[in-house]
């Protein structure tokens, strides 16, 4: 009798485990793609600009450069994207981009903005 009590106990128990880990187990999870790579470069010296938002017009997510001057698009689905690219003291950039895997990393130099000119009177 404890013999076939004991042997109750083990079935059930490794029938439980097994349902618990059925259920522990993870999906399948889809591929996720890092994206396309994208440097943004000061037009005159070259330097690389962090902080450059690069926003997806299509969905509206955005990520910033980092301090390479560069980010994954990693927001942009696969079949391409409208990206606006905008940091204060440069002028606003928009692209269209592909964004698949056998497109390769994009560089794109920012020019700054004009100065401003000061409104007063012209002394001449």
């Amino acid at each position: 009798m404890r013999a076939t009590i004991l042997a109750r106990t083990l079935v059930f128990s490794l029938a439980g485990a097994a349902s618990l880990a059925s259920a522990q187990a993870p999906a399948r999870m889809p591929r996720v793609r890092a994206g396309r790579l994208i440097g943004v470069y000061d037009a005159q010296s070259g330097v690389p600009l962090d902080d450059v938002t690069v926003t997806n017009a299509a969905n509206g997510l955005s990520a910033r450069t980092t301090s390479t001057g560069t980010l994954s698009l990693f927001f942009v689905d696969t079949t391409g994207g409208l990206l606006r690219l905008t940091r204060i003291g440069y002028q606003p950039l928009t692209l269209l981009v592909a964004n698949s895997d056998a497109d390769t990393a994009l560089g794109h130099r920012a020019s700054p903005t004009a100065p401003r000119r000061s409104s007063g009177p012209n002394r001449g």
